[in-house]
């Protein structure tokens, strides 16, 4: 790959509670062996990497630590400010826990610079051998799927998780970046939603990467709480209208019923009725 093609790439890369050296995504981007630029946009409340900027070889980091802790979108369009004033074309979306190929950089540049009348490059998400991204999308809801046609797809009926996703910088300013007040959940349907607006198709990568889902985790009491107080908040901040309300309020009804039952503890009603209803 030619160094100029790298060159019009930034990743970025939005960590929490986490060094950068235990990070899959920034170890599996150092694994690719190309001298890439990365901004990492870390929302941790302590900054625990103050001597971990030159742990990997080929990433040059740009290193922004925000302790108030503004979520993914927040970080998103900050590194999307950054590339643009640095003349980039691409930004790849990462989560820290997104595991890629060692050929991933190659693939999606690639892919960009052969298609550049597309604007959105994404990758099969798997967690656990299921495909979590992309999905089915109807009423507001994401279902997995289990077949995909590599290349150019449509848009409609389909959405994705962030991570994995690789975007024109113009398209993404275009489309308006993320909305800031939806710190985490839903921020990515709710982008692809405006995103579709002024796009209809997008390409399928012939790669899989591996991504870790915390919300999976049912173990926690506390941190399933805590995560279902910003689910909730989030979700009330992505229903624009009264019918995205009324679906997200069946979702978040039903997702607090399951929870309840699975801790026995019935205070994520409360938390559904107090930050969305």
């Amino acid at each position: 790959m030619a160094n100029h093609e790298i060159n019009k790439l930034l990743v970025v890369v939005v960590l929490y509670n986490l060094r950068l050296e235990e990070s899959s995504s920034l170890i599996s981007l150092n694994q690719n062996c190309l001298l890439t630029d990365v901004l990492i946009y870390d929302n941790s409340l302590d900054n625990l990497n103050q001597n971990s900027k030159n742990f990997f070889q080929y990433l040059n980091i740009k290193y922004i630590h925000d302790p108030s802790n503004p979520g993914v979108s927040k970080a998103y369009n900050s590194a999307v400010e950054y590339a643009f004033q640095n003349n980039k074309s691409f930004i790849l979306l990462l989560d820290q826990d997104t595991f890629l190929p060692k050929n991933a950089l190659e693939i999606y540049l690639n892919a960009a610079i052969k298609n550049q009348e597309i604007k959105l490059f994404a990758p099969c998400l798997k967690f656990n051998d299921k495909i979590y991204s992309p999905c089915n999308y109807y009423m507001h809801k994401g279902f997995h799927k289990n077949k995909f046609k590599m290349g150019v797809n449509s848009l409609k009926d389909v959405n994705f998780l962030n991570s994995g996703l690789l975007l024109n910088i113009h398209a993404f300013k275009q489309t308006g970046g993320y909305d800031e007040n939806i710190r985490l959940y839903f921020s990515d349907f709710e982008f692809i939603n405006r995103f579709k607006k002024y796009y209809k198709s997008y390409f399928l990568i012939d790669l899989v990467c591996l991504h870790e889902l915390a919300s999976t985790d049912k173990t926690d009491l506390n941190k399933a709480l805590n995560r279902f107080v910003i689910y909730c908040t989030d979700a009330k901040m992505a229903a624009k209208s009264k019918l995205l309300w009324f679906q997200y309020c069946i979702t978040l009804g039903l997702r607090s019923l399951k929870l309840s039952f699975h801790f026995m503890n019935f205070n994520f009603f409360k938390i559904f009725y107090s930050k969305f209803i």
